[in-house]
């Protein structure tokens, strides 16, 4: 599949829900842009893997949150919102090579 035709699928409006949820069983990615460039990503929900990966990144970006929680001294609360942003960066750049990646 070239990218012309993921293209044409992603910004087909039958293949979005509310305009936020995709679901397209044709398109091999599990990840998408959205279909306005530069506002984020969405998970594929046609493909089975989606709810893993949707439920991966929720507990990766909700554990250096509950860090603080453990213990309230500082250094913890400066570690946890450092892991927070790692983790974001990291989220960020995997869900744009999934998005972006040849098949």
């Amino acid at each position: 599949m070239d990218r012309a035709e993921l293209e044409q699928m992603r910004h087909d409006p039958a293949h979005w829900r509310a305009g936020l949820v995709y679901h397209c069983a044709r398109d091999p990615r599990l990840l998408v842009p959205m279909r306005m460039r530069g506002t984020g990503y969405s998970v594929n929900f046609a493909q089975p893997r989606a709810s893993l990966v949707l439920v991966g990144m929720i507990v990766l970006l909700l554990v250096p949150l509950a860090l603080p929680l453990a213990s309230l001294s500082r250094t913890t609360l400066i570690a946890a919102v450092l892991l927070f942003a790692f983790n974001v960066a990291v989220l960020t750049g995997l869900c744009h090579w999934e998005a972006t990646r040849s098949r």
